[in-house]
């Protein structure tokens, strides 16, 4: 095996390695929930899920609509450093 076979191995197992780890951080589970709180000023929120059984993190640039008190969303999750982040919501309706 070249140099360059080598370097090609290490990349191509290194790209794996972080998908596995992204896959490890992201939930492909849709969740239903309800947002408990949301300031606009400030551009962050709260929902709760009983499907994930605890309040998730909402952030402004994870939803395609403004968003109020009492909305039904679906969402996915993703591990943040502080802890659970919903990504990826739909807003459906009025709770």
């Amino acid at each position: 095996m070249n140099f360059i076979e080598k370097v090609k191995s290490l990349l191509f197992n290194n790209e794996n390695r972080n998908e596995n780890n992204n896959r490890q951080n992201t939930s492909s589970n849709e969740y239903k929930g309800a947002v408990v709180r949301f300031d606009h000023s400030r551009g962050y929120g709260f929902i709760h899920s009983k499907d994930f059984d605890q309040l998730v993190f909402l952030h402004i640039s994870d939803v395609e609509v403004k968003v109020r008190r009492g909305q039904n969303v679906k969402f996915d999750v993703e591990k943040s450093r502080k802890g659970w982040k919903a990504i990826n919501v739909k807003v459906e309706g009025a709770w």
